[in-house]
């Protein structure tokens, strides 16, 4: 989320608007009403009726911006941006694990923004060293912010096969952290030397690490592969995973205990049945399908019998020594 902030001043009438917002929103926008209506109140202004503003009409791409086709990343995206000069739009085409999918065309004004909605509308520029962004602006607001930066090219010598095609399970969740996912890592075929975590692009410096290689991104972290145990998992912020290929079976009838070192203890299912378990004080059960979508969360969804899919996850959170005692029931 981005802070946005706008700040007014009517000196000669002693008059000052000031506005903080936390994410996305048009501060310039509200501050001209605020300040509008407080000036109208005093008699500063007249109320009368504002002309009606046409909105303005689609017109031709300059030959100046076609040089800023390419691929673009952003708040967890990665983009393909290129320009269509018959229809005068950017297309702009989201990258989801593995392809980028269908294009979305934002039209080309004459005032000289691409539009997104009435809302947001998009521009161009290049910074003294050459890097080129996308800028992103609200409404009438003078202000604007970086809506994706260019990805730069990199040495293809590194091939990122480490982390090709791979789904990861949670390992350091708490009892209580909201929003628990699986993460899913891949290479990116149309940009040699990076990898992608959920969609969001490393720039590898070996085979083993990714880095974050924009200048205005936030949560600049580094993706890396370590050994545990002769286990590779990832580690990303603050967040532990493992390799969910590797993950051992469930066995119906088998206690399940919480280690030592307190991270959290995975099985996959290999028949499909009707799971259910007691949860200790600070203990927790998460379920996710065979493609990482979250199924059943027992802090959520409260303690029940839940029908697991065949190559489901399963996931017991808890303090060490905490111990789990799953009831199944395979489907005949």
């Amino acid at each position: 989320q981005e802070f946005n902030s706008q700040l007014y001043i009517a000196p000669s009438e002693k008059l000052s608007v000031a506005l903080i917002f936390a994410g996305p929103a048009d501060p310039a926008g509200i501050c001209t009403q605020i300040m509008q209506v407080l000036m109208e109140s005093k008699g500063i202004l007249s109320g009368d009726e504002p002309q009606v503003k046409l909105p303005p009409r689609t017109a031709a791409i300059p030959d100046t911006l076609p040089k800023y086709e390419g691929y673009y990343a952003g708040s967890g995206r990665i983009m393909k941006v290129e320009f269509d000069t018959n229809s005068n739009a950017m297309k702009a085409s989201i990258y989801d694990h593995d392809a980028f999918g269908p294009a979305v065309q934002f039209p080309y004004k004459e005032d000289e923004y691409f539009h997104v909605d009435e809302i947001q509308k998009l521009s161009l520029a290049e910074a003294a060293d050459g890097t080129r962004f996308i800028m992103a602006h609200l409404r009438d607001s003078t202000g604007s912010i970086v809506f994706a930066q260019e990805i730069p090219q990199r040495d293809p010598i590194l091939s990122g096969s480490l982390f090709e095609n791979k789904m990861w399970l949670p390992r350091n969740l708490t009892c209580y952290e909201f929003g628990p996912f699986m993460g899913i890592s891949g290479v990116i075929k149309e940009l040699p030397g990076y990898i992608h975590f959920d969609n969001a692009p490393y720039a590898l410096t070996d085979e083993y690490t990714g880095a974050m290689a924009f200048s205005h991104a936030r949560d600049l972290m580094e993706s890396r592969i370590v050994d545990r145990d002769g286990e590779q998992w990832l580690e990303v912020r603050a967040c532990l995973f493992s390799d969910a290929s590797q993950t051992i079976p469930f066995v119906p009838g088998e206690k399940i205990s919480i280690g030592s070192d307190g991270y959290n203890e995975w099985r996959r299912v290999e028949t499909e049945g009707v799971f259910s378990t007691d949860t200790p004080t600070r203990g927790r059960v998460l379920v996710f399908s065979p493609t990482s979508e979250l199924t059943y969360d027992s802090l959520m969804d409260g303690q029940k019998s839940v029908l697991l899919e065949e190559g489901s996850y399963v996931g017991f959170i808890g303090e060490p020594g905490d111990l789990f005692v799953p009831v199944y029931e395979p489907r005949s």
